[in-house]
């Protein structure tokens, strides 16, 4: 076998015993109810080692979580934090349906505008939407 073959399979028995090291943690349901007790950043910055009360440990990936992420989470803990945020989740729940409201209206607006522009090339149009605003149910 030559070196370069022993380097492939001795970074494959590496790699797996790194996956398969005792304590490890992937999934991150399995540390409910345990509590943290050590927090060790990566040298390169890339995210932290957790460590468990009972010794098992994940690493958290360093991300920037998307608004999107954020909200998620933050309606998911709604029935952990509401009571201790009230107003917080007041101001939030006015801002998600003012977005909402005016994402209708946006798109409203585009469909409109899309109905002006096309007014004069496809004649027709205006007849069409006659007919399917007198054929909408009320």
């Amino acid at each position: 076998m030559s070196f370069i073959e022993q380097k492939w399979a001795a970074n494959q028995e590496k790699t797996a015993s790194i996956k398969s090291f005792p304590g490890l943690v992937l999934n991150w349901s399995d540390f409910e109810g345990k509590k943290l007790r050590k927090v060790h950043p990566l040298k390169d910055g890339s995210g932290h080692l957790l460590m468990m009360d009972d010794g098992s440990f994940t690493i958290a990936a360093r991300i920037d979580p998307t608004t999107h992420q954020i909200l998620e989470g933050i309606q998911a803990l709604r029935p952990d934090l509401e009571s201790r945020l009230p107003e917080a989740y007041r101001i939030l729940d006015e801002k998600v349906q003012l977005d909402k409201e005016m994402s209708r209206k946006a798109r409203m607006e585009k469909i409109l505008e899309a109905i002006r522009n096309n007014m004069s090339e496809i004649p027709d149009l205006k007849e069409e939407i006659v007919k399917l605003v007198r054929d909408l149910p009320d």
